[in-house]
Order: C-alpha cells, then sequence, then structure tokens
C-alpha cells in the first residue's frame, strides 16, 4: 500500500522541469492489421480498454509528460514491432522508437540489422525472460553489443536477477555501448534499505554504461519494503542521478492510473536535490533515447 510520503503532492517540491518517460507502450484494436500474439506473455492489459497510440499520447499530454519512449509490448506483439512503428512515425516530435528483437534466435544480428536499416530506432528491446540467456554468452550477445555501438542505440536488456551475472561480464567486456535494464531487472526489494537480496543489481554500478529504468512496478514494489525515496537514494548513491531515469510502464501496469504513476515518479525523487531529480525525470532519458537532441 502506498503511503502518504510515497505521493508526495508534485506541487510541493516546486519547478523541476519537464518530465519524460522511457516505458510506455501501445496496443491497436486493429486485430486485422495488427494480429495478437497467441498465448502471449504475462497478463492481458490490453483486453476491454482503450490502449493505442492515441489514447496515450493523450494520457501523457493530459499529465504533463512532453516525451516518451515507445517500447514494444512484446506479451501483445512478439517482435512484430509493425504498430509501434507507425505510431512513432506518426509522431515523431514526441516518441522514440525502442522495438524488440529475440536475442535468443540463432541470428539475432540479422534481425536487429534489419529494425535498424527501417530507421527511427532509438533503442532495441531484449527481451530475455522467457527464456535461458545463453545469448549473454555465447557470442550472440557480444554481436549484438557491437551493432548497437556502431548504431549508436541504447540496448534495454530485459531479465531477472539470476541472469544479471551474465549481463555483468557482457557489459563489463563491451563498455562502449549503452545499456538500460529494463524494470532494475525486478529486484527482490523485500528484505529493505539497503537492499541485501538485491545485490545482483547493485553490482552492476561497477559498469558505466550501465543505466537503470526505474520503473512503476519498481516503485510499487519499494513503496512496500522501506518507501520509494529510500530506493532512490540507495541507486543514487550507487549509480548516480545521470544514470538513472523513470518510466511509467503505462498502461501495462494498471495498479495506477497515469497521472498517479507521474506523481509517484516526482514523489520518488523528492528528497534529492534538483539536479538529481531533473537528471531522473528527464536529462537521462534524452541522453539514452534522443540522441539527435544533445
Amino acid at each position: 500500500m502506498l503511503s502518504g510520503s510515497d505521493l508526495k503532492q508534485p506541487e510541493e517540491q516546486g519547478d523541476i522541469g519537464a518530465v519524460t518517460d522511457t516505458h510506455v507502450h501501445v496496443v491497436s484494436d486493429d486485430i486485422s492489421r495488427y494480429p495478437r500474439r497467441s498465448g502471449g506473455l504475462g497478463r492481458d492489459w490490453w483486453t476491454g480498454r482503450a490502449v493505442d497510440g492515441d489514447t496515450v499520447l493523450r494520457d501523457l499530454a493530459a499529465a504533463g509528460v512532453l516525451r516518451a519512449a515507445l517500447v514494444q509490448a512484446v506479451g501483445a506483439y512478439g517482435t512484430d514491432n509493425r504498430y509501434a512503428r507507425s505510431v512513432v512515425d506518426a509522431h515523431p516530435d514526441r516518441l522514440a522508437f525502442v522495438p524488440a528483437i529475440d536475442p535468443a534466435t540463432e541470428d539475432p544480428v540479422t534481425e536487429l540489422t534489419a529494425l535498424i536499416t527501417l530507421g527511427s530506432v532509438a533503442g532495441i528491446r531484449l527481451f530475455g525472460v522467457d527464456s535461458e540467456p545463453t545469448w549473454l554468452s555465447d557470442g550472440r550477445g557480444r554481436a549484438i553489443w557491437e551493432v548497437a555501438r556502431e548504431s549508436d542505440i541504447t540496448l534495454v536488456p530485459t531479465l531477472v536477477p539470476d541472469q544479471l551475472a551474465a549481463l555483468r561480464t557482457l557489459v563489463s567486456d563491451m563498455p562502449d555501448t549503452r545499456v538500460a535494464l529494463d524494470h532494475c531487472a525486478f529486484p527482490d526489494l523485500r528484505s529493505g534499505p539497503p537492499y541485501p537480496a538485491a545485490t545482483a543489481l547493485f553490482a552492476l554500478a561497477e559498469c558505466p554504461s550501465m543505466h537503470l529504468k526505474i520503473t512503476s512496478i519498481v516503485l510499487l514494489e519499494a513503496a512496500l519494503h522501506g518507501g520509494v525515496t529510500a530506493l532512490v537514494e540507495q541507486l543514487i548513491e550507487s549509480f548516480g542521478p545521470d544514470r538513472l531515469c523513470w518510466g511509467s510502464d503505462h498502461p501495462q501496469t494498471i495498479e495506477l492510473r497515469y497521472p498517479e504513476m507521474v506523481k509517484l515518479a516526482r514523489a520518488a525523487v523528492y528528497t534529492v536535490d534538483t539536479a538529481a531529480q531533473r537528471s531522473i525525470l528527464d536529462l537521462t532519458a534524452r541522453a539514452l533515447f534522443w540522441r539527435g537532441d544533445e
């Protein structure tokens, strides 16, 4: 349950500038043109509600969020990135495109290169929670990292804690490729600060190219185990604010409405200085996914 401090009023913070969301999804209601994946991963969050591009963009605008990284909805579409691309192409001033590839295929680099060739790619989601990530250590990961470095795009691995040791080795070996870890790899926060059960996550701090996406999923869990500000403060101590960014996971996270997600994000950074707040809520995201704006 969220406490009063977890949802401290944003207006009590003063002006912290723009807010950028690094993690939103869209699903079309046109199932003929954009058929959905049979037996999709996770829960069905798109049925019976509007979660198309126009709806999500209206939600962002109503909450005062200027831009967002549109991350492929793997549960709905797998690696069929066509709908997400169409939404980004229609709103390039507000959205950055983060399609997904399957890194566990025999030749993921061919799929990655084809996506990059089509243009507009700001990042690549590497969805690895549904299989053993042997690709991290058998050469396929290294090849993906090299293409991403050459193309100046950010890799977004979606992993779980017991996969982080292999990720750490790869990131250490390929330090020139930017990485933004989805959902902080769903860390175990149950022991509370300083989170001794999340040592694999904090060990990544020694890798300068590693960034963390602090999503609503992570903040909701933190709220149950020590509070959201405690987690943010601990992450800043380990990684620094310029390697942290916020993502809503809207509309997949159904526990909060979008304005509440933004409110929770701003509350989570309430206790840190203004420069750190701006890094986490805007500047890091822009450095990761809006490289052309620099």
